[in-house]
């Protein structure tokens, strides 16, 4: 199962403020013979079968049921780029 790192979380909380359905969304966007490109964003409710992960802090993130296959070993992250808009990544678990 995903997990999510407290920064994702601070980040995702960040996003979504007080909205209660609200969370990030993770969906794929196009799937090859190398693997599955994925997109995270901001969303005011989950799709009709999507996962549910809740970090500690109560982030929500819901995981489109294809996306899934790709994401159980990872830890979803952040970290912000040079102009400091914040991007999700994903790694491995350590």
């Amino acid at each position: 199962m995903l997990e999510i790192s407290s920064a994702a979380a601070s980040a995702i909380d960040e996003l979504t403020g007080s909205a209660e359905r609200a969370g990030l969304r993770i969906r794929i966007t196009a799937e090859t013979d190398a693997g599955a490109a994925l997109e995270a964003a901001v969303t005011e409710q989950s799709g009709p079968d999507d996962q549910l992960i809740r970090a500690d802090s109560g982030a929500r993130v819901f995981i489109e049921p294809a996306a899934a296959l790709y994401l159980t070993d990872k830890v979803l992250d952040v970290h912000k780029d040079v102009d400091g808009k914040v991007q999700f990544t994903f790694h491995g678990k350590v």
